[in-house]
């Protein structure tokens, strides 16, 4: 049978699914105010963040980083959905492959709750600070009128874990591994009008994610 064949044969959820995870992919590739946008939009941010929206629990499971993040995603759900479907029908296997990944986003959420908790204890005013790093522009003033040093690196980890969007793959690897090795967040320095960057720079492990 050949490779056509089995796209044929595919299930009706499991072959639609692939196909919008593909073409959003193309899009984000080909457009790059849309793939901004998605980035901002879609992509998973903790949930006292400026920049959470609800409805990114299930948006971000049709995010991927890159080609191979895609291929491997795809390629599992290939392998496990086409059985997964025609055993248990369509419907239920859409419900279980949404269920699975807002579970997995819960998870990171609640992952990220525990490391800012870690990382905001060492300061008296933990607070006010974590109550002012939740907002994506954070001046130095700001964080000097509270008591804090802008310098502090667990200043700048506490802030990129706010504001540092996940995407399916960095979700569900969390669901299966509470490490914190994630995301590395990392910042080069304050930028010149003494504003945290509203991009954070952040360095993402490339192992793939292919279970709940």
């Amino acid at each position: 049978m050949s490779f056509i064949d089995n796209i044929k044969m595919m299930p009706p959820v499991t072959k639609n699914l692939i196909i919008i995870n593909v073409i959003i992919w193309l899009a984000m590739i080909a457009i790059r105010p849309l793939s901004d946008m998605l980035q901002q939009y879609g992509a998973l941010y903790y949930f006292t963040s400026d920049q959470f929206i609800p409805s990114q629990l299930v948006t971000y499971m049709f995010i991927h980083a890159n080609i191979w993040h895609l291929f491997f995603n795809m390629f599992a759900l290939f392998m496990f959905g086409v059985t997964m479907e025609r055993v248990l029908g369509a419907p239920k296997f859409l419900f279980y492959y949404i269920s699975c990944g807002i579970g997995a986003a819960l998870v990171q959420e609640g992952v990220f709750a525990i490391m800012i908790h870690h990382y905001a204890s060492v300061f008296q005013n933990a607070g006010s600070l974590t109550s002012l790093l939740r907002h994506l522009s954070v001046t130095n003033q700001e964080l000097f009128n509270i008591g804090i040093n802008p310098a502090e690196p667990v200043v700048h980890q506490i802030f990129a874990l706010y504001h540092t969007p996940q995407s399916e793959h960095q979700a569900r690897y969390s669901a299966s591994s509470l490490h914190s090795d994630t995301c590395s967040p990392t910042y080069a320095s304050i930028s010149s009008s003494h504003r945290y960057p509203s991009k954070p720079v952040y360095l993402c492990s490339s192992t793939p994610a292919l279970s709940c």
